[in-house]
Order: C-alpha cells, then sequence, then structure tokens
C-alpha cells in the first residue's frame, strides 16, 4: 500500500508545488506529527521474543568495535553504500530541475513532474502486486540467469 499511497502523494505535490512550496512543508510536518504521535501509542507484543532471539548473549565491548574499524572490508562497504546513497540523492535532486526544463513555464515542468512521478509510483505498486504471482509461476531458483531465459 506503500506504493498507492506514493503515487497519490506524488499526484498531489507537484500541484502544490506550484502554489507554494510551503504548502507541501506543511503537510510534511503535520504528517511526521501525527506518526510520532502513533509511535508513542504503538504497543508491541513481546510474546515469543525469546524464542526468535538470534542475537548474541555477549555484550559489545570496545575492542569489537576497534577491530571493525580496523577491517577493510568493512571500510569498502561501507563507502560502496555511502556512495551508492550520495549518488542517488545528487540524481533525484537534479532530475527534477532538469525535467522542468522541458517545459514553457516552470510551473507547468513542476506540475507534469508531479504526474509523471504519480505513473512511475503506480506502476511500481501494480507491479509489486505481479511479483509473487509471477515468482510462483516460474519458481525462485528459475530466475533471470536460467538456461531458459
Amino acid at each position: 500500500m506503500g506504493g498507492a499511497g506514493w503515487a497519490t502523494a506524488s499526484s498531489f505535490s507537484g500541484f502544490l508545488y506550484n502554489i507554494s512550496p510551503k504548502i507541501n512543508f506543511a503537510i510534511s510536518s503535520v504528517s511526521a506529527l501525527c506518526m510520532f504521535a502513533v509511535l508513542l501509542t504503538l504497543k508491541v507484543d513481546h510474546f515469543g521474543q525469546e524464542e526468535n532471539n538470534v542475537l548474541s548473549k555477549d555484550k559489545i565491548v570496545i575492542t569489537d568495535v576497534l577491530h571493525l574499524l580496523a577491517n577493510r572490508k568493512f571500510w569498502m562497504f561501507a563507502l560502496y553504500i555511502a556512495g551508492v546513497a550520495w549518488m542517488m540523492f545528487i540524481a533525484e535532486q537534479q532530475f527534477s530541475r532538469y525535467f522542468v526544463t522541458f517545459f514553457a513555464t516552470k510551473e507547468e515542468g513542476n506540475a507534469m513532474f508531479g504526474y509523471m512521478s504519480t505513473a512511475q509510483s503506480a506502476a511500481e505498486f501494480f507491479g509489486m502486486m505481479l511479483v509473487p504471482a509471477i515468482i510462483n509461476r516460474i519458481g525462485a531458483k528459475q530466475g533471470c540467469c536460467s538456461p531458459g531465459w
């Protein structure tokens, strides 16, 4: 359902941005406060938690942290994850500015970007609904790398 919510939010955000960017900020802030209130009142059932505990009973000590920080593979993995995230953030920030240049006015470009984001999110939503059926039909082990593809 997150994809459907994102598609709905995308369709309205481009339109509201043209009226005033402060409207999107206000709606986001109120939504965050509502979510915070929900999280504060959330009750979690602890039944059966002991049986599913896969964490070690040993406490983490400073030498464990130092060994991790001395591990070259850890730093390569951390740089890879950070690099991917940085590149995605930059691309997401810059693409909307580039996309808007294809339209006569900035306002029309902003609205169209919202509509495009809606279409993209809706396609993801419907795709996520279809993928389990496809996997059940072909089997998890028969993915794109099987000889039949």
